[in-house]
């Protein structure tokens, strides 16, 4: 079934903004997945920007409370929501294992209850909690997950965390209170501190994603397919954003043409196979 303007509209503008790795991907997916891509970003960017985006754990909880009853009902009962309509017609709700959407949204308000971050090893564990664990339901690896799908998503996601760094006047509570330390981080603090930050976190994200390579041939599946093209293109910026940092900053993580060349060489490898 195909999605409805409006709720495409609405998918589009959560999982396609502007300077993401979606919107730079999105064109370059095979017209089979596009549908199902789109809603299951959507879905996963309006559950993961919960943590990060509330004043109170309570009102969080409540959010994503929200969230698991609108799915579940959504099959038998339908939904006022854009998103979950939308998921409801991708056919991505019917492939949101229960045991592994209870355990992400477990993750999700685990983090909304934590004041801070520890170290970069706990915040690689929870972005193995989150990323990873919808990494793992978009390529239908839910049983068995594959530490490369694990390191491509939490290499990705760690990313886009960065990019807010761009934004000095924002809170940045996810990140690990080691290296604020090492950097001397704060809210004031200026472009030396930020760019440190995010060499230290482009490299650890790149060391992650090296110590379990992501293999094309095994992408077989649309959430696969995505993570292969996801996997090449972060390899790219991440790569730019560690030995150029300022830069990286100053153009607020724009893409740029050579991430286009790469997503287009990438998805012509790439295996057609199943949903």
């Amino acid at each position: 079934m195909s999605l409805q303007a409006e709720d495409r509209a609405a998918c589009e503008a959560l999982a396609a903004a502007p300077g993401t790795a979606f919107e730079a991907l999105y064109g370059f997916l095979p017209a089979s997945d596009r549908d199902y891509l789109l809603a299951a970003e959507a879905l996963f960017r309006s559950l993961r920007e919960i943590p990060l985006s509330v004043s109170e754990p309570s009102i969080g909880a409540a959010k994503l409370a929200w969230w698991q009853k609108e799915l579940a009902q959504a099959p038998t009962q339908g939904s006022q929501h854009p998103v979950a309509r939308a998921c409801l017609a991708a056919g991505v709700i019917e492939r949101l294992h229960d045991e592994a959407f209870r355990d992400y949204l477990h993750a999700l308000v685990v983090a909304l209850q934590e004041d801070s971050v520890t170290d970069l090893a706990a915040l690689r564990l929870h972005l193995r909690e989150t990323a990873g664990r919808e990494a793992c339901m978009l390529a239908g690896d839910v049983a068995a997950p594959t530490e490369s799908i694990v390191a491509t998503a939490g290499a990705a996601r760690l990313l886009e965390l960065s990019r807010s760094l761009s934004r000095p006047d924002v809170a940045h509570s996810w990140l690990p209170m080691d290296l604020v330390a090492r950097h001397r981080y704060g809210r004031n603090a200026g472009g030396e501190a930020r760019e440190g930050l995010v060499g230290d976190l482009a490299l650890t994200a790149l060391n992650w994603r090296r110590e379990f390579p992501l293999a094309l041939d095994a992408c077989n599946t649309a959430g696969g397919r995505y993570l292969g093209l996801l996997d090449r293109l972060i390899a790219r910026r991440l790569a730019r954003a560690s030995r150029r940092p300022a830069a990286w900053l100053a153009a607020r993580a724009a893409p740029g043409f050579g991430d286009v060349f790469r997503a287009w060489r990438t998805a012509r490898r790439l295996p057609r196979g199943d949903r």
